[in-house]
């Protein structure tokens, strides 16, 4: 078997985005050919683990692996389901019992609200928020040999907003309106 193998689109789960790269690639994540790439992690809670997306994801990295290496599964192939037992430190947002996937892409992912509008704020999309991704999962081999599936991104619909995971917060929740010198001039 030759060449990479790659699965239909299919849709995530419901998540939890985190290091989020969606509005310019990242200078340090190059493609062979020196491309930088766009990227994001997707943290999946365990109630989103027993959907029928999330049975898809898994199912279309079977599917892709079976294409690829049928019955010679490499032995140290890696895979793109991850969890804190495959991290040397657990970043905030990441819980015993989490499954997440790292994606990336080379074109820019177009990036959509619920109702399937543009998001052009990226204030609108931030590490914390709720998404779903449309991904496909490919095979790959590098030049040191190593074998493995991954999650190819296309594109991001946010669907609520949750906890600012990056320290951040909104200002209109940080604050009530206070009244200036000058409006207290004003009134008097």
């Amino acid at each position: 078997m030759s060449g990479e193998a790659r699965s239909e689109v299919i849709i995530s789960p419901e998540g939890v985005l985190m290091f989020e790269h969606l509005f310019r690639p990242r200078a340090d994540q190059k493609t062979r050919d020196g491309r930088p790439k766009f990227t994001a992690t997707l943290c999946i809670k365990p109630k989103h683990q027993k959907t029928a997306a999330f049975k898809a994801m898994k199912a279309a990295v079977d599917g892709v692996k079976a294409e690829k290496w049928g019955d010679q599964v490499p032995k140290k192939l890696k895979t793109p389901f991850l969890t804190v037992d495959d991290l040397d430190k657990v970043p905030n947002g990441i819980e015993e019992g989490d499954v997440f996937i790292r994606v990336t892409a080379v074109n820019k992912p177009k990036l959509v609200d619920q109702h399937v509008h543009e998001i052009m704020d990226e204030s609108e999309l931030f590490a914390g928020c709720r998404v779903r991704m449309s991904i496909q999962a490919y095979t790959w081999t590098d030049d040191k040999g190593g074998k493995g599936i991954s999650f190819g991104l296309n594109n991001v619909q946010k669907i609520g907003d949750g906890d600012h995971l990056s320290g951040g917060s909104r200002a209109e929740d940080d604050f009530d309106e206070v009244e200036t010198d000058e409006e207290e001039d004003l009134l008097n």
